[in-house]
């Protein structure tokens, strides 16, 4: 019995022996090696994405740190960025980065060549495929108001802003830059058909290094038409035929009281009064130039009465031979001034009072104009006086 005892011991002994063995046989690498030393890591890393590319800011506290080596690409590509056992903030962009996703290591490496655990960072980049995928801003609408360009803009989420470029009045480009929350804005330097540009900014993350464009859109400005009022220092009366006279009261009250400038409706004497004969009647004056692009009138009353809310506008190039023998109350005086080459350029209709300025289109292609009949044919009162204030024509620039 005592014998299978000290068997039993023996074989004990021996499996220990053999496994502390094994034991010392899997740590003799490290223990080989000796006491592994490991340089200060860093303390926080921050990326910041770009076009192809990222910017690492890098905080050390430590003043062990030469220099930190960044890899990427499973540790294929690196760039060291030196520290100088400094402490502080550091950052280091890494250029030409294809567009995709990426996961850095960033490993601290100090004087004497220890490194430090890996600081990882997952980040991407941004290229051509983001920005075929960004939506430019649209225009809704652009509109002429007064001589001013209003162009409205259609709401869009996520930008930056958009600029838009155009050409101005002295030929060159200007630009203004719309907010997301503006809707509107106002350009008073246009080029009339003019061509104009604009893209929209964009940031594919709060932090991004870059701000990335749509592509340029492309339009041209519309066409801009600009009226300008006739000389009127070159107007003078005429009397063919059959005109209506004026009242005579009062010298004040002749033909050129519709082109003194005044502004609303005059009181007498300061207008003109006709001598209230028979309706339609009809006054000639001559504008002292032709006008090729004759295209708005504007008619002002008097203060009170006689104010004309139905009249006829003609005119002609040259007056020569141009002379009505008809009454214009007679029902073929239109064909007999058809006739003398009068163009009609507009019928006027007022269905008010008659006494403010009143502004119509004239009709369209016309011819070049130089004189000008006005045939009354109804006053606002029913009466057959003719009173005006003032009488303005505004041509196409």
């Amino acid at each position: 019995m005592m014998k299978i005892k000290n068997i039993i011991y023996i074989l004990l002994f021996i499996m220990f022996a053999i496994s502390c063995s094994e034991m010392n046989d899997m740590h003799q690498e490290y223990l080989d090696e000796g006491e592994i030393i490991y340089a200060a890591q860093l303390d926080s890393v921050e990326s910041a994405s770009g076009y192809n590319r990222v910017e690492f800011e890098m905080f050390a506290l430590s003043q062990r740190i030469e220099k930190v080596r960044i890899y990427w690409n499973e540790l294929n590509d690196s760039l060291d960025v030196m520290i100088n056992n400094e402490t502080g903030i550091f950052k280091q962009i890494i250029p030409d980065l294809p567009e995709r996703e990426y996961i850095f290591q960033l490993v601290s490496i100090d004087q004497y060549g220890n490194k430090s655990l890996k600081y990882e960072v997952a980040t991407q980049t941004f290229g051509d495929i983001y920005i075929s995928g960004l939506i430019n801003r649209t225009i809704d609408q652009m509109e002429y108001v007064g001589e001013d360009l209003v162009v409205e803009w259609r709401t869009i989420a996520n930008t930056l802003g958009t600029s838009f470029y155009y050409e101005n009045s002295e030929g060159d480009t200007s630009s203004v830059f719309i907010q997301p929350t503006e809707n509107t804005i106002t350009i008073s330097d246009f080029k009339s058909d003019g061509n104009y540009w604009f893209n929209s900014l964009y940031k594919p993350t709060e932090n991004a290094i870059d701000t990335f464009k749509t592509e340029l859109k492309t339009g041209v400005l519309p066409h801009f038409i600009k009226y300008v009022e006739c000389d009127k220092s070159l107007f003078t009366a005429m009397s063919l035929p059959n005109d209506l006279g004026r009242l005579g009261w009062d010298d004040n009250e002749r033909m050129e009281r519709l082109w003194d400038g005044s502004v609303g409706p005059q009181a007498y004497p300061w207008v003109f009064h006709s001598d209230g004969s028979q309706l339609p009647g009809v006054i000639t004056f001559d504008m002292g130039q032709e006008y090729e692009n004759l295209a708005k009138i504007e008619e002002t009353g008097r203060d009170c009465c006689g104010n004309p809310i139905v009249f006829e506008v003609w005119g002609i190039a040259d007056i020569s031979d141009a002379a009505t023998e008809l009454h214009p109350n007679d029902a073929n005086w239109t064909a007999e001034s058809l006739d003398k080459g009068w163009t009609l350029l507009k019928e006027v209709v007022r269905t008010d009072d008659g006494k403010a300025a009143y502004k119509v289109d004239l009709n369209e292609n016309l011819p070049p104009v130089r004189y000008i009949r006005l045939r009354f044919k109804e006053c606002a009162d029913g009466g057959n006086s003719v009173n005006l204030s003032e009488v303005t024509f505004l041509y196409e620039e």
